[in-house]
């Protein structure tokens, strides 16, 4: 196959009546608008085969004009990176209202969620020498401690289609897959019946995992997020987790993801997606999804998820775009360090506000005890976060046991932002965001009492009142005065005195983003701002 995954090669229909078979290799794409002749029966999986390596993206077919209601057999082969480590690690249970809160663990294997790329497989024809487990929302193992959300699988098990599985091994290594193949659109079945947890003492965590979901991606193409269907009860967001042991990712609170560090999620919105990793669900990937919060009842009705397969709902394992997309306004944010890597998109977004807006807000899921970059809303921790305006956003920061630290902030079509600058608020520094890409180095401790450790500004003037973390802040830019409120209180008030204390406009603070056109004479003025009891003034300059 000579396409790849930007220019896949396209036929018609596909006839193979000799004993060779059709191989796709990694990183190779083959669509086919016809229908395949010569697959249609199990023993003639071996006739088409899609190849799988480490560190590269699969191989992608992806049968366009097959009728839904035909059958296709093929061979897909799947790298396994989970493996044990040793020494094993020790991990402490820090979610509060856990049975077994601050008790220690350990562990030493490393797991990897994934589904099968096939309509259904026996354990033992596979999987030999492997460990395996099916998720399940509904169970809680013994109803006495968290943790327990998996369910063993033995031998005889049967995977099947879009249910969610982990695998772990001694050392990685690559499984082939014989079956029916997936394609056409597929509907997935969310439960929100998790079982109580006796020993809990957190009311709003007693049923553990309560409507949080995870399946795997069974066709043999990348899932495009922004075609997935979403019920009304559920989360627009698609949470993609990376191959960790329970010790990178147990510490997790299960309502709070980066999938760059080993046992985290990141969080993929369907409205940001062309943002965070060109919003894609790659082949075998297990991804989770969840229930809005005002929708996670115990007890409530199943609700059902359509995965698109026809017009670009699935494109090659790759992360290179390959359809035109809204061009959205964005901060890339990279934390590196000796030991870890943490991801922050800051969207820029019209109508969005400072709360969560479903579809363009992705949670924070906390993993490995590690450094961590997010933001913080009146909602809880977000990772992917959209707003009316990226000024005055404040970005904590939290380290590790390492001290030396790289920010790297990447812009996207951030014209209208002529003097982006991030603030760092411990040491005072002020680096200016002119380029493209900006890298930042800094050092940090565990021991640091501020964790709103940054802030981004548009003001060519920076002055010392910006060093501030206060949840009201303004500025001044072209005749407008510019308020980001993100206290949860509206009905504020802004004042703009003249120096000799004459009121020359007022108007309400609503939560969010406010601007106001004002049109003054030449001189200097004084904004004070006040909500609830939170209270902000600054000096502006008026010039002709």
């Amino acid at each position: 196959i000579p396409g790849d995954a930007t220019n896949p090669t396209v036929i018609g229909d596909l006839i193979n009546e000799s004993d060779k078979a059709l191989v796709v290799p990694t990183e190779k794409a083959i669509i086919i608008n016809g229908t395949v002749t010569g697959s249609e029966t199990e023993a003639e999986a071996g006739k088409i085969l899609v190849k799988a390596e480490p560190n590269k993206p699969n191989g992608t077919i992806i049968f366009k004009g097959q009728p839904c209601n035909s059958a296709i057999y093929g061979t897909v082969q799947m790298y396994a990176k989970g493996k044990q480590i040793l020494p094993a690690q020790t991990w402490k249970d820090n979610i509060n209202g856990s049975p077994t809160f601050d008790q220690d663990f350990t562990t030493s294997y490393e797991w990897q969620h994934f589904g099968v790329p096939v309509e259904s497989i026996r354990a033992d024809d596979t999987f030999y020498d492997s460990f395996l487990r099916e998720y399940d929302e509904t169970y809680n193992g013994d109803n006495t401690t968290y943790y327990k959300k998996w369910r063993d699988l033995g031998n005889s098990s049967i995977l099947q289609a879009f249910k969610g599985y982990e695998i772990t091994q001694a050392t990685p290594r690559t499984y082939e897959m014989k079956g029916k193949f997936q394609f056409c659109d597929k509907t997935v079945t969310m439960t929100r019946q998790a079982p109580i947890v006796q020993g809990s003492t957190d009311s709003n965590n007693e049923h553990y995992g309560l409507g949080q979901n995870i399946f795997g991606n069974s066709y043999t193409a990348s899932i495009d997020v922004d075609k997935i269907e979403f019920s009304n009860e559920v989360e627009q967001t698609v949470y993609l987790y990376n191959t960790g042991r329970f010790y990178d990712w147990t510490n997790s609170d299960v309502n709070n993801g980066n999938a760059l560090v080993a046992g985290q999620y990141t969080a993929i919105p369907i409205n940001s997606s062309p943002a965070v990793y060109d919003g894609r669900i790659p082949s075998m990937n297990g991804f989770l999804l969840r229930f809005k919060d005002s929708e996670t009842t115990h007890g409530g009705s199943d609700v059902t998820v359509t995965l698109k397969y026809a017009d670009g709902g699935v494109v090659p394992n790759t992360k290179v775009q390959t359809a035109p997309r809204e061009e959205l306004s964005y901060l890339d944010i990279t934390l590196n360090s000796k030991s870890t890597m943490d991801k922050l998109w800051l969207l820029d977004k019209e109508g969005t506000t400072e709360g969560f807006d479903d579809g363009w807000d992705g949670r924070k899921f906390f993993g490995t005890p590690t450094a961590f970059i997010f933001t913080e809303t009146k909602d809880g921790h977000m990772q992917v976060n959209t707003s009316e305006t990226l000024n005055n956003k404040i970005i904590t920061f939290y380290a590790n046991q390492d001290t030396d630290y790289k920010l790297t902030l990447v812009k996207s079509n951030l014209e209208d932002y002529h003097y982006l600058t991030l603030l760092d608020l411990r040491e005072n520094k002020v680096i200016h965001l002119e380029k493209d890409t900006t890298v930042y180095h800094f050092t940090g401790s565990k021991s640091d009492v501020l964790k709103s450790r940054f802030k981004l500004v548009d003001n060519r003037n920076i002055t010392e009142d910006m060093f501030t973390t206060s949840r009201l802040t303004g500025s001044y830019n072209n005749n407008k005065i510019n308020v980001t409120n993100t206290t949860q209180f509206n009905n504020g008030r802004i004042q703009v005195f003249d120096v000799s204390g004459r009121l020359m406009f007022s108007d309400e603070i609503n939560i969010g983003y406010n601007s106001y056109p004002i049109n003054l004479k030449q001189g200097i003025y004084i904004v004070y701002l006040i909500v609830d009891s939170e209270e902000y003034s600054f000096k502006i300059m008026v010039k002709e």
